[in-house]
């Protein structure tokens, strides 16, 4: 988290903006798409592993 605001902080001063709220609202954006990023990732792997599984248990009984 400390990393994405860093980022940020450090492209508004490159760019001469100074505005602490918006660098806050992009920081927290940001972080709320990679949160949502991984947790989708988690749930990818979890559905692959039911997936495999189950196909698992199917030719068992073939």
């Amino acid at each position: 988290m400390d990393d994405i605001q860093n980022n940020v902080k450090e492209a508004f001063s490159k760019h001469g903006v100074d505005n602490p709220e918006l660098e806050n609202a992009i920081s927290d954006i940001l972080n709320q798409v990679l949160d949502s990023r991984t947790l989708s990732k988690r749930i990818w792997k979890d559905v692959i592993e039911h997936y495999e599984r189950d196909e698992k248990v199917k030719r068992s009984f073939r």
